[in-house]
């Protein structure tokens, strides 16, 4: 071994320690906040499908009320 084969790796101890500082950051916070961010889409998601549900089941009883009422006018001016 030589001093120049040696020398890039003599502060091992100092990149050891940043790359365990850089994940423990990442698990930490980086991590955390994107748990939050998917947790976070996920209920406007669910959300948004209630919404939508509610939506379609409001426009089906209009519906099912305008047809008796279109129902009921046939019937009166073509009665049976």
């Amino acid at each position: 071994m030589t001093v120049q084969s040696v020398s890039p790796h003599e502060n091992i101890e100092e990149t050891v320690d940043g790359v365990i500082q850089a994940l423990t950051k990442f698990v930490d916070q980086d991590y955390a906040r994107a748990g939050q961010a998917v947790q976070d889409f996920i209920n406007r998601v669910h959300t948004t499908i209630e919404t939508a549900i509610d939506g379609v089941h409001r426009t089906q009883q209009e519906y099912v009320g305008a047809e008796k009422l279109i129902g009921e006018g046939l019937r009166r001016v073509y009665p049976e």
